[in-house]
């Protein structure tokens, strides 16, 4: 470029081209200031919202996990609670048979020594004292044998009434099973009543023998 041939006119044009350009060029860097800034922040929200949905991702893994044990343990003593009330509820059935069978026996024995009681009463004269004697200690073992039965049946009982009780206090999983329950505990007193009025006509019986004994003196 000779610069004797450069107008006044021409380097104005050229310096003005010049600020110009370092305008632009100004620019373009404010621009890229702004521009790094922005994308700065965008990876500093990226960042923080991965850590977040990391946080949250763990928080349910966790919570799924604990969901899933909580159910597995609950399935579990289920299963076990079930057991023990089957278990339990067979040996209700068992111990309802024997008493029932148990009842049965003693009707028949009852039977047995009120005919026996009523035989020796119709004997009102040459009454064979030796066989009042053995009526008599018949009624007094079967009597003593009644006690027997009644202290066994009143420990069967008690277990049963444990049983049913340890059932009330653990109904959550068994509400439907109430009403079974309720019938056992009534089977319950219907038997204890059934024995009670057992006991009573066997001492009615006792006391007829005796009075027979007496008569027989005279």
């Amino acid at each position: 470029l000779d610069l004797k041939c450069v107008t006044e006119e021409d380097a104005s044009a050229l310096r003005r081209e010049i600020l110009e350009q370092e305008e632009l060029v100004k620019g373009y860097q404010k621009e890229n200031e702004v521009a790094m800034i922005d994308l700065s922040r965008a990876k500093q929200t990226a960042a923080a919202t991965e850590n977040q949905l990391q946080l949250e991702l763990n928080r349910s893994n966790g919570e799924v996990a604990r969901l899933r044990l909580d159910a597995k343990k609950i399935a579990s003593g289920g299963m076990r609670y079930l057991e023990r009330q089957l278990a339990a509820e067979a040996d209700l059935g068992a111990v309802k048979r024997d008493a029932e069978a148990r009842e049965a026996e003693l009707r028949q024995e009852r039977d047995a020594a009120r005919a026996a009681a009523k035989s020796v009463e119709a004997r009102l004269a040459g009454v064979d004292m030796s066989a009042v004697a053995r009526d008599a200690g018949d009624i007094r073992l079967l009597d003593v044998k009644l006690s027997e039965v009644h202290r066994e049946h009143g420990k069967e009982t008690s277990e049963l009434r444990r049983q049913i009780a340890w059932f009330t206090e653990n109904q959550e999983l068994v509400s439907e099973r109430d009403a079974h329950l309720r019938r056992q505990a009534a089977r319950i007193e219907e038997l204890d009543r059934q024995l009670s009025g057992t006991h009573r006509d066997l001492l009615k019986v006792t006391p007829a023998a005796g009075g027979t004994s007496q008569r027989g003196r005279w």
